[in-house]
């Protein structure tokens, strides 16, 4: 099952469930900014990272929102970074999703369609080939 992460307002999140919703894809939803991520719950998501918080952390939203830029963030600890991107979400880049062990970021649908099961992909590629032939 897909555990997808999302914001009500943000353009990309509601791109990514409406492809998903179109493609038959179950999965389950979160939006982070009703229901914050714990700070247990953000390092899991880390660990699922190849670098770490460079994958996940908006600079966009640090520097508009809090008016930071990443040289000021650069002597913090992982705790207080956890800290700072609990309590303001919106530093968390989004959508997300977690298939198993693997995190997908942003909405891409070149890579967003990996995360149909197999079987859903085999049968919408088999309903493709049997309408193009007519």
């Amino acid at each position: 099952m897909l555990r997808v992460f999302v914001q009500k307002s943000h353009v990309s999140c509601k791109k990514l469930l409406n492809w998903l919703d179109e493609q038959g894809v179950n999965y389950e939803k979160r939006y982070i900014d009703e229901v914050p991520l714990s700070e247990k719950e953000l390092l899991n998501i880390l660990s699922f990272t190849e670098n770490g918080f460079e994958e996940i952390l908006s600079t966009r939203s640090l520097k508009n929102q809090l008016n930071l830029t990443e040289s000021d963030i650069e002597p913090l600890s992982v705790k207080q970074l956890v800290a700072l991107m609990v309590k303001n979400p919106s530093l968390i880049k989004r959508p997300f999703v977690i298939r198993g062990e693997k995190l997908y970021i942003g909405y891409d649908k070149d890579q967003v369609y990996t995360l149909i099961p197999k079987d859903v992909r085999y049968k919408k590629r088999n309903e493709f080939r049997y309408v193009s032939k007519t």
